[in-house]
This record gives structure tokens, C-alpha cells and sequence, in this order.
């Protein structure tokens, strides 16, 4: 068997016995987890001073050291990706019980993904449930005209079931010692069935056999090694069936579908031009994967998370609150983020749009009233909602369970929006003064003073003035004008960038800026890149990275192109050899 016919014997994943088999045949070691209290790591964005990584002026883009493909690699499938594939293989709605994603700069699409004892432990669990699902509906007619005749017989049909089901999962064809490996597997299993049935004895055998196919590190990784034919000056292409894998999971995370397989059949596969041909169709026959892929990716860049401890809201402060309400703006971020796609997802409508989806349940926090719990979609006051930065699912998370935050809420602007570094805070920083320190005005009164009684001033020169134009907003996300009975000063200013710099008035102000910057333009395609790649961009990333970024301004900041044409760069198709 060769090194690329990874395959599972007896139900047992032998790459958790080893400690797991992870990340990159070259280079770097596994991607750590994000910070795991919570809260944004300041220093997180980006990985050279003050700039995105890759923008220094001075480095010529053709330098070819910038302009080199990534190293080879085998990516542990995510939760998603499992579960869609799941799906596609079996038919199933049963959702799969596996803990969530280790986050890498916030994304769970983390390259360096480990199969730990755990993880192991759970999708053996899996793979039981879901064989004796299937086992309950297994007709002998499905594999072949005698498969309840005899042993033999049944054996023949054990191995059509292979090569359907195997390659399927497999997500390639079989090679010829996987199929004996697995019928291997069958024979072990079909000595669990009834002595004389030799329908039960098939079922049992192909109970045990979809439990090794769903174990096997064919099916939870894609292999991403190139093809050693097509090596030249250290650098080779993924083989056809890598490329249909990485194609299909970055735009629906799901597994190829049959024209993309057939695609890679016949070697249709191997120039930009049929890779976007089938990245538009794909997009296009699988909208609901796609939108999810969107709505997940969204969700994460702007820590939208209402399993924070930020939405156990204290409700004597806000006495809308309430668990319906909480489930009411997670439905409607979905709902908004759905819409966004729909309508053609482009950065400037993200950021501007006015409208939102409201039921009875969270109308009120609008102002708005409704009569039924289903959602609508409605067009809010544009002078109090611009995009999803305004609407309670983003303002919500980044907040305190009693209070507004205009600090994290600017950490994240300025690490996540706009891609800009700020170092860490210094240790034993004291906390904010509570709110129910009477002594100051607003929470901006609160937060201003307290950083002008500390050593935090130059940091936070940058953080608050992209913080202040949501205060706005209450830590629920309710719009408001008068906090404590004070007026809300929600004036602020982009600061820090090479183009953008200017004062805004408020949240409205700041996001429509924001949408005409081009650091955010940028940052944006960068933050789609390590979504989609599920690892950091670097120096070798870059040539990839400034044909992304152009395309992405050429075709009027939309992200199905952006997406298009990054599946169009060096970076998405060819990997380092050497």
C-alpha cells in the first residue's frame, strides 16, 4: 500500500494511537489555539508591527521569496466538514457529537488540527451509531441480484459496497489493497452474525466495515501532498482528486459531488480557468453550504459567539433580556448573514446595509413592534443601524454582561477589521471602575478616565476612538442617545492607517469608513485567506495574496470573487516539495 492509501484496520484510528497526524509535511510546527480565556488577543492580527503582514513597500512583489507556494500537507476535517460529509455519504440527518473546533485567529477551520484520544473516542461512538442506523435499512438488493444467497455471494456485494462507499468517503478511487484491507475488516464482522443467516452475517460485515471507513484518516483528513511526477525546482501540483477536495470543502465545506469527481476523473482540473468554472458551479448548486461556509466564517472573523459569558445580560440593567431574546438575534445574525450572500455579498453591503430581520421576540429591542414569532425581514432607521457591525449580535458579544465596551469592541476594529497589530497589555492592568461607581457619567467618562489615570494611553490612542462611536449602543445593542441620564458622546476616528484616517461622528459613520478603506479592503481578503486555508498568511503567501486583493477590488469588493480568485492562485494548487 503507498503512503497516500491511509486507511483504518479494525476500528481503531491508528493516527490517535501516535498522537495525532497534523499540519504541514514542512515547515512550522502545529498552530497553537487561540487565547483561551475569551477575550481578543491584542497582538493577534497581524504578524509585522502595525502593518497587515506582507504590505512593507520596500519588499518587491516578485522577490521570490514571497511569491512561493506552501509546504505540503494532511488537514484534519473540521466539525462541519464531518458532519456535511456525513451527510452526503449516508443520507443521514443525525447530527454528530464531537466537541468543537480548536480556533486558530478565531477560526475553526484550523489547519493544525489534531486527532486527539478524545476526538478518537467520539467518532468511534459515531461511526457505531451511524453503522447500526445503516444496518437497520440495508436491502440485499441495494449491492447486488444475490446477496442473501451465500457467504460468497455476499462477499461480492460486500465489495461493490465498498467501492461505492469507500470512494465516496475516500473522496478518490480505491487502491486495490484498501479494498482487500476492508474486506478484510467485512470477514471479521461477518463472524458476528448469525450462524446460517447469511443476510445478518452480510449486515453485520458491512456494519463493521462503515465504522473502519468512517475511522480511516482517508476520510477525516484531506492529504494535500501534490503529485512527485510533477516536482520541478522544489515546487509540485496537488493531483486531481486534492485538488476536487480542497475545491469543494474551502467553498461548501462538504465533500466533492460527483461532476467534481468525474471532473477529476478525466483531468479536467488542471488549469484556473476549469478550477473556476466548477467553483462557480458549485456555489451555485449548493447554496445552503455555501451560505453556511458564510455565516460560519462571518460569525468568527467578528467574534459573534452568543455562548459568551457576555449574553448572561443582567436583566435589572436590561429587563428586555431574556433567553428567547438571546435566541431571537442569534436566529436573526443567521437570517442577516443568509440575506447578505443572497443578495450578493459584498463587503460594502455588509458593513451599510440597513435592514434586519425581527419577530415578536426581539422587535422591541428596535423600537419595533411585531405580532408573530417568525422572522421578518424589515429596513431599520439608517441613521441608527449601518451593517452588521450595528446590530446586537456584534455589540451584544462584545460587551460586558452589565455594560457597553468600547474597549473590546474597538480591539476588535482595530485587530480584526482592519488587520492592525497592538501589543499586549501590560501584566497587573487594574480593572475598570464597576458600573455602579456613581462617580462617573457615562461609560465613556469611565473608560477615559481610568486610561488616563494608567500607562495604557498609547494603545488605547488607537483602540478608543474605533470603540467610542458604538457607545451608541447598550450592551445588549439597544440604539440609546442618553446613558445615566447624560448625553452619549459617540463621536471617534479611524487612527493608525496609511489612507484612512478620519474623525467620524458616530457608528454609522465609522462602518460606511470603514467599507471605503482600503486597509479593510485588505484586511478582509486576508481574513477570508485564513479562513479559508485554515492557517496564517506569510511572506511566501504574498504574490497569491496582492492578485486577491486587486481582484477583489476590481470585481466591486464581492466575496464570492474574492473566493474565486484565491482558488485561482499558486497558493490554493501547487505546494513546496522541498
Amino acid at each position: 500500500m503507498s503512503a497516500r492509501a491511509l486507511l483504518v484496520l479494525g476500528g481503531l484510528c491508528v493516527c490517535a494511537a501516535h498522537g495525532g497526524c497534523t499540519g504541514e509535511i514542512h515547515g512550522s510546527g502545529p498552530i497553537a489555539d487561540s487565547d483561551s480565556s475569551g477575550e481578543p488577543s491584542a497582538n493577534s492580527g497581524s504578524s509585522s508591527g502595525s502593518r497587515a503582514t506582507g504590505d512593507d513597500p520596500k519588499t518587491a512583489p516578485d522577490d521570490p521569496s514571497r511569491c512561493r507556494p506552501p509546504p505540503s500537507r494532511v488537514v484534519r476535517l473540521s466539525k462541519l466538514e464531518i458532519q456535511n460529509s456525513v451527510a452526503d455519504l449516508l443520507a443521514t440527518t443525525r447530527r454528530i457529537d464531537l466537541a468543537d473546533d480548536a480556533k486558530f485567529l478565531n477560526f475553526s477551520s484550523n489547519a493544525a488540527a489534531l486527532v486527539t484520544a478524545p476526538f478518537a473516542n467520539a467518532l468511534k461512538s459515531i461511526a457505531e451509531t451511524l453503522a447500526a442506523d445503516f444496518r437497520a435499512t440495508i436491502k440485499p438488493s441495494q449491492f447486488g441480484s444475490n446477496c442473501a444467497s451465500s457467504d460468497d455471494s455476499a462477499r461480492k456485494c460486500a465489495t461493490a459496497f465498498i467501492g461505492t462507499y469507500a470512494g465516496k468517503a475516500f473522496r478518490r478511487p480505491l487502491e486495490p489493497a484498501e479494498v482487500d484491507a476492508l474486506l478484510a475488516v467485512y470477514d471479521v464482522g461477518r463472524q458476528t452474525g448469525s450462524d446460517g443467516d447469511v443476510l445478518d452475517r452480510f449486515k453485520a460485515g458491512l456494519d463493521y466495515t462503515l465504522r473502519a471507513i468512517l475511522q480511516a484518516p482517508a476520510f477525516i483528513y484531506r492529504i494535500e501532498l501534490g503529485d512527485p511526477s510533477t516536482a520541478a525546482a522544489g515546487v509540485t501540483s496537488l493531483t486531481a482528486y486534492e485538488v476536487a477536495s480542497a475545491l469543494s470543502y474551502m467553498l461548501t465545506a462538504s465533500p466533492p459531488d460527483a461532476e467534481l469527481l468525474q471532473a477529476a476523473a478525466v483531468g479536467e482540473l488542471g488549469s484556473p480557468a476549469a478550477l473556476d468554472r466548477h467553483a462557480r458551479r458549485l456555489v451555485a448548486a449548493r447554496p445552503e453550504r455555501f451560505a453556511a461556509q458564510q455565516r460560519r466564517f462571518v460569525r468568527e472573523w467578528l467574534a459573534i459567539d452568543f455562548s459568551a459569558p457576555a449574553w448572561d445580560k443582567n436583566t435589572a440593567i436590561y429587563p428586555l433580556y431574556s433567553p428567547a431574546l438571546k435566541k431571537a438575534l442569534d436566529e436573526e445574525t443567521d437570517l442577516y448573514i443568509d440575506d447578505w450572500v443572497a443578495a450578493g455579498p459584498t463587503l460594502s453591503a455588509l458593513f451599510t446595509r440597513s435592514e434586519g430581520f425581527v419577530n415578536a421576540v426581539n422587535a422591541p429591542l428596535y423600537g419595533l413592534s411585531a405580532s408573530s414569532g417568525a422572522m421578518s425581514k424589515v429596513e431599520l432607521d439608517p441613521k441608527q443601524r449601518s451593517g452588521i457591525l450595528t446590530l446586537p449580535g456584534f455589540l451584544g458579544t462584545r460587551a460586558h454582561s452589565d455594560s457597553s465596551a468600547p474597549i473590546l469592541r474597538g480591539i476588535t476594529i482595530v485587530r480584526d477589521v482592519m488587520c492592525l497589530t497592538i501589543p499586549p497589555p501590560p501584566p497587573n492592568v487594574p480593572q475598570l471602575p464597576p458600573v455602579t461607581d456613581t462617580s462617573f457619567t457615562t461609560t465613556r467618562d469611565r473608560v477615559e478616565k481610568h486610561v488616563a489615570a494608567g500607562a495604557c494611553t498609547g494603545c488605547h490612542a488607537r483602540i478608543n476612538p474605533l470603540g467610542y462611536p458604538f457607545e451608541s449602543y447598550d450592551g445588549l445593542g439597544a440604539y440609546r442617545t442618553r446613558e445615566n441620564g447624560h448625553d452619549i458622546d459617540s463621536t471617534g476616528a479611524i487612527v493608525g492607517t496609511a489612507a484612512s484616517d478620519r474623525a467620524v461622528a458616530d457608528a454609522v459613520e465609522l462602518t460606511r469608513a470603514l467599507a471605503e478603506s482600503r486597509e479593510v479592503q485588505d484586511c478582509f481578503t486576508r481574513q477570508a485567506f485564513r479562513y479559508s486555508f485554515g492557517r496564517q498568511d506569510g511572506p511566501p503567501d504574498e504574490c497569491s495574496m496582492r492578485t486577491a486583493m486587486a481582484a477583489f477590488r476590481a470585481k466591486h469588493l464581492d466575496a464570492r470573487e474574492l473566493l474565486f480568485s484565491l482558488v485561482g492562485t499558486p497558493t490554493f494548487a501547487q505546494r513546496s516539495s522541498d
